[in-house]
């Protein structure tokens, strides 16, 4: 019988300890990160260019909480099945065609919580933001920042690095250049939510906003590991302290150079960028018109009724290039200038035509 030295002990503990940690990292990431979709994600919606939907957490499976993307292509009068789950076939076959395969693309989605969702009195509508994780199979394609708020959802936006400290919902005293004041931190914002690998930011932007003035802080893509140090910038007499380095979409954005802590070049402003909205929790600030807008209709079996009503339709014909006007012939001269021809006759003769053209 082999005996067991001190040495093959040690190894097997050693071997122990490394699986317990791998299963209580595996237990923690997937505590993290969940194939269930938010309750304010679930549903379909509604682009410009395209359809997206989440599959209700009730309704979705360990193993089919995937995603379906339908695309409009030709200028949105067909909608193109590009990625669904395997469940869709069940309700309906799918039309082949040119831009649409055999096979739908398959991807899975996790959803990592930027800002944990709020849920109010009902007065305002609930808002969050997240990190949409897509992969096909077991590749990592795309990570998408998204924020909701409401029946609106946006790719371009910031969070405030802080819970405010003020009133918000139903509050009339602060005005909103008041609720804007803080630190307000940017993400790797993407184009779309798409299924293809999207490239990653080089330069994100944050916001630090005081009495009125608006500090534009721009962070660039580095290779350096994150850090939870500050970084400094000055306007008069007045000093700031900001995070010196972000972590968006898995990229590590700094301010400064090297072990510097002094941001430069910070620009000042009176206003944010173009449009701009805060939710009622005042953690988000969304820029520009939404991306998505969720439809009231949230089931699989209503989504693919809009696809076959859009599939449906049938684009009119064109305008005649030329407008149609009444023309004169003169049929009358055309027979006289005919008559005794033989060569026309033999031509009439042949196709069973009389001389008046019937």
């Amino acid at each position: 019988m082999p005996v067991m030295t001190n040495a093959c002990l040690a190894d097997s503990q050693k071997v122990k300890k490394c699986f317990t940690a791998w299963v209580c990292g595996a237990i923690c990431l997937c505590a993290l990160y969940t194939e269930e979709p938010p309750a304010l994600l679930a549903g379909i919606w509604d682009g410009t260019d395209r359809l997206v939907y989440f599959p209700a957490a009730h309704t979705a499976s360990a193993l089919d909480s995937v995603p379906a993307v339908v695309l409009k292509t030709y200028y949105g009068w067909y909608y193109d099945r590009a990625a669904e789950p395997e469940s869709f076939a069940e309700h309906t076959e799918r039309v082949r065609s040119i831009p649409t395969p055999r096979s739908a693309e398959r991807l899975s989605v996790r959803y990592e919580p930027i800002v944990v969702p709020a849920f109010d009195d009902g007065a305002e509508p609930a808002s969050g933001a997240w990190e949409i994780i897509v992969y096909s199979g077991q590749k990592e394609l795309s990570r998408i920042p998204v924020a909701v708020i409401g029946t609106a959802l946006y790719l371009d936006f910031v969070v405030r690095r802080e819970e405010p400290t003020f009133p918000l919902a139903g509050d009339t005293a602060l005005s909103l250049p008041d609720r804007l004041n803080g630190y307000w931190r940017g993400v790797s914002s993407q184009s779309a939510f798409r299924s293809a690998p999207l490239p990653v930011k080089e330069n994100i932007y944050s916001y630090y906003i005081v009495d009125g003035s608006v500090y534009t802080i721009r962070y660039w893509r580095t290779d350096t590991p994150p850090e939870d140090g500050s970084a400094t910038f000055t306007d008069e007499t007045r000093h700031y302290a900001v995070p010196k380095r972000l972590v968006s979409a898995q990229t590590v954005y700094t301010c400064t150079t090297g072990r510097s802590t002094q941001i430069r070049n910070v620009e000042k402003a009176a206003a944010l960028p173009g449009d701009y909205r805060i939710d009622p929790t005042g953690r988000i600030c969304v820029f520009g018109a939404p991306y998505l807008t969720k439809l009231p209709v949230q089931t699989e079996a209503a989504l693919l009724e809009l696809v076959a009503t859009a599939n449906a339709r049938r684009k009119p014909d064109p305008p005649p290039l030329l407008p149609p006007a009444a023309v004169d012939w003169h049929w009358d001269t055309i027979r006289q200038l005919e008559a005794g021809n033989a060569l026309i006759e033999a031509v009439r003769k042949r196709y069973g035509r009389s001389a008046s053209g019937e």
